[in-house]
């Protein structure tokens, strides 16, 4: 449900939305850098007085936050996108066929225009999850892990994850970032726990090309994330700019 509070910031303008859980024993706040939605999660008995109060209170880190949003890259003739964190223009045209291929900086490719943005994205995941499935193919091997299964899907705030059965799911975003964030990712997990977080694509993720653990680890100190979050009310820290302030009180 949304409140009446809203927040301004870089030309966007977002109310804040509320969600009661069963399952938060902490209010958290966060700012979703893909969408710009502005968010607060609530314990089921938590106070919403207090909660307003609180989030009012963030005004400043809030409009801060979407002051960052990158505005959204339409897949249309002409756009720009991160191709392995490379810009690409999108050359369409009527009379190629629906087939894509990237030649010099370019995604070419044809057919009817108002299906050009769906057939674009299920290229986009179709090469991100051929690409991830044969590099952690070779990257388990080398690692001498068992990589059970290999897929993609659109996570908010992380790269990917990785069960205790070695299936990993990768964000198709991945395809537009840079390589070394691409290898990076396998490498920091090790097929052993959360992989490191991300700042959303499109837009740009900027460092130098690394390779290895390191590199992994170089991810996690610049936080590389899809949404800005802020705690409050409970004893668990957050990281990555998270505050607490207070105990909950309950309504």
């Amino acid at each position: 449900m949304s409140s009446e509070l809203r927040f301004e910031g870089g030309g966007v303008s977002a109310p804040l939305t509320i969600r009661e859980s069963a399952r938060a024993r902490v209010m958290r706040l966060k700012v979703d850098q893909r969408t710009g939605t502005v968010l607060l999660t609530l314990p089921r008995r938590a106070s919403r007085k207090k909660a307003l109060e609180w989030a009012a209170g963030q005004r400043g880190w809030i409009e801060a936050a979407l002051a960052s949003v990158k505005p959204r890259t339409d897949l249309a003739p002409g756009a720009e996108l991160p191709l392995h964190g490379m810009p690409h223009r999108i050359d369409w045209s009527p009379e190629r066929t629906r087939t894509v291929r990237v030649e010099e900086g370019r995604i070419v490719t044809g057919g009817p225009l108002d299906t050009l943005e769906p057939r674009l994205l299920r290229w986009l995941k179709r090469e991100a999850a051929e690409l991830l499935a044969a590099e952690t193919a070779e990257f388990a091997e080398k690692a001498g892990v068992i990589v059970s299964r290999v897929a993609v899907g659109d996570p908010v705030s992380r790269w990917g994850s990785c069960s205790s059965s070695g299936a990993i799911r990768y964000s198709w975003r991945l395809i537009l970032a840079p390589d070394w964030v691409r290898r990076a990712t396998f490498w920091s997990s090790g097929c052993s726990g959360p992989i490191p977080s991300r700042r959303g694509y499109g837009c740009g993720v900027t460092g130098s090309r690394s390779t290895g653990s390191g590199a992994g680890e170089r991810c996690r100190r610049r936080s590389i994330g899809g949404g800005k979050r802020r705690e409050a009310f409970g004893s668990r820290g957050a990281g990555g700019g998270s505050r607490r302030i207070a105990r909950s009180s309950q309504s």
